[in-house]
């Protein structure tokens, strides 16, 4: 292994650690805000007409999906997160921002993963008022726009990449088209000489 590539490893590495570290830490400090400040059952105006502060303990997963099975649900995201892992670690050319994407959802779900284990369920505080939408928290939005964002950046970068490649691949035909009109044109010349 090139010094080069143990460098790309340890910057696609800091990369999504740090990502993961800034949601991870985001997503505790307002639940333990939450708990610290607004009783279970409990609603507070936040952002009028758009966003209360409800606090609630959800056992499930997204919309209580999954209810009373918090292991399951620790377990999956610890699959996920190891499969982001490695795919960082795997893919060379990974665009940065991508790598911080991930790192985002890492982050969430590890956050949202840790509260299920220790407390077998989750703290959700955040009610949009406009609409009937299931309460949420810091944690789901990195992993939800996290994931959609991922994968339209994906998209995006493996559509120019592709893009790329046919390039090459058709300049390399142009080139090799080019060389044999070359050789037939000096044939050609040597033949007129002859």
């Amino acid at each position: 292994m090139s010094v080069r590539t143990q460098q790309s490893l340890g910057i696609r590495l800091a990369i999504f650690c740090w990502a993961g570290a800034i949601a991870f830490s985001l997503d505790q400090l307002t639940k333990r805000w939450v708990l610290s400040n607004i009783p279970a059952g409990s609603r507070r105006p936040f952002i009028p007409g758009v966003l209360d502060l409800f606090h609630v303990q959800n056992d499930g997963a997204a919309f209580s999906i999954g209810s009373g099975r918090p292991l399951f649900f620790a377990a999956l995201t610890a699959v996920v997160v190891l499969g982001m892992l490695y795919a960082v670690m795997r893919e060379k050319n990974l665009p940065y921002p991508l790598i911080a994407i991930l790192g985002l959802v890492a982050g969430g779900g590890i956050g949202n993963g840790l509260e299920r284990v220790a407390h077998g369920s989750v703290t959700d505080f955040l009610a949009t008022t406009f609409m009937n939408f299931a309460i949420f928290n810091v944690a789901d939005i990195f992993v939800t726009c996290g994931i959609i964002a991922a994968c339209i950046y994906w998209f995006v970068w493996d559509s120019k990449r592709h893009s790329s490649e046919n390039d090459g691949e058709a300049s390399e035909k142009e080139s090799g088209v080019n060389k044999e009109n070359e050789k037939d044109g000096e044939k050609d010349s040597e033949v007129a000489r002859g």
